[in-house]
């Protein structure tokens, strides 16, 4: 059962355009805490980090080698990403089968792909100042590894880390446990995106891309075991409910919601076949389309409650592909896949326009909606995307 679901997406060297200079922050390792942040993910440190009012510099003047609070929040993000890879990678190293949680399993293989494109989405744009000792940065572009054909061999997993391995004779439960800090740090990732877009130079595509690599890292952790509604609902969002955070000017949003709503419609009356020519996954389908009943329910009050009228389904929808009709568990599933994929771009524009508005509320809700629908997208087959919700 799905819970409450949610631009174009960033380009991938113009969203550090006005950003980064220093290069990566220190590799963690699972289990570790991040810079600055605790393992509940709520904490950062004052270091040159922002104000309250989410403007650079807030502690005063920088010393000339001391990083800006924009170059902090890409640190952290590195950070992040470069755990993920250590606790994919011992999912990769195990063979472990994941156990997800919110109804989705990742694969470990594909989901490390996504994070070593976002270690390259995030390498700075120009080189660290010569004599700056102790960043261990690195000035060049790291090498993103190419996805895996079918039939080769896994890619080898991280250098050990310094401490004991967490996988013992639980393999699946201690991977989860491994993947607990993604999931905690979900509401201090989503933090950092909001703080850029609220700078006094804030980038709003950096802010982007750091919140969909955020939403990226939730997904995972849940497709690992581990349950980001924690860090979700410290954020502000809680299960099936949108915000009620008042927008300045909610015109983008609401458009947002509209479409999302559209998408929502057509998903509810196309399970409805996907049931009808489903086998083994009939229960599967009717659960989907319980869990977009319940969106269309909640995206109708909510934009009701920010002055629009709810866009109305329509009479019926295609469900055919290239003039095929479903007629076969194979096409059934197919179909739930593209409704997934068209669900999942619906929500990611909800959250580019939430982390645009510089609502915390609605970013929050507008993240867990994306989180789950890219989980919806695995469940019908789809490959974890590099930067959810882009289309």
């Amino acid at each position: 059962m799905r819970s409450d679901r949610s631009g174009p997406a960033p380009g991938r060297r113009s969203v550090l355009r006005a950003g980064a200079v220093l290069a990566a922050g220190a590799l963690l390792v699972s289990g570790c805490t991040r810079d600055g942040r605790s393992s509940g993910g709520a904490s950062r440190e004052p270091d040159g980090a922002d104000g309250p009012d989410g403007a650079d510099g807030a502690d005063g003047p920088r010393e000339p080698d001391e990083p800006s609070a924009r170059e902090l929040r890409r640190r952290r993000a590195v950070a992040s990403a470069r755990l993920a890879l250590d606790v994919l990678g011992l999912a990769v190293a195990r063979g472990v089968a994941p156990a997800g949680r919110w109804g989705g399993d990742v694969d470990p293989v594909a989901a490390r792909a996504v994070h070593a494109e976002h270690l390259a989405l995030l390498e700075p744009v120009e080189p660290a100042p010569t004599g700056s000792a102790g960043t261990g940065a690195s000035t060049g572009p790291q090498p993103t590894p190419a996805s895996p054909s079918p039939g080769a061999s896994a890619p080898s997993a991280p250098s050990a880390p310094s401490a004991p391995s967490p996988l013992g004779s639980a393999p699946a439960v201690a991977l989860a446990a491994a993947a607990r800090p993604l999931a905690d740090a979900l509401d201090a990732d989503l933090t950092d995106a909001l703080a850029e877009q609220a700078a006094d130079d804030g980038d709003l595509d950096l802010a982007v891309l750091l919140a969909r690599a955020a939403v990226a890292r939730g997904a995972h952790a849940a497709g690992l075991g581990a349950d980001p509604g924690d860090a979700l609902e410290r954020l502000g969002a809680l299960p099936g409910a949108w915000s009620t955070e008042a927008v300045g000017d909610p015109g983008a949003l609401v458009d947002a919601l509209q479409r999302l709503l559209a998408q929502e419609h057509r998903a509810r009356w196309s399970y409805a076949v996907v049931q009808a020519w489903s086998t083994d996954r009939a229960a599967d389908a009717a659960s989907a389309r319980d869990g977009h009943t319940a969106a269309v329910e909640s995206l109708q009050d909510v934009v009701t409650r920010l002055g629009a009228v709810p866009v109305a389904a329509e009479a019926t929808y295609p469900t055919d592909e290239d003039g095929r009709p479903v007629d076969g568990p194979a096409a059934a599933a197919a179909l739930a896949l593209r409704l997934e994929e068209a669900v999942a771009g619906a929500a990611g524009a909800v959250l580019v326009a939430a982390v645009a508005a510089g609502s915390r509320g609605w970013s929050a809700a507008a993240a867990r909606g994306s989180l789950v629908t890219e989980l919806g997208r695995w469940s019908w087959g789809g490959a974890p995307a590099v930067l959810p919700g882009a289309v």
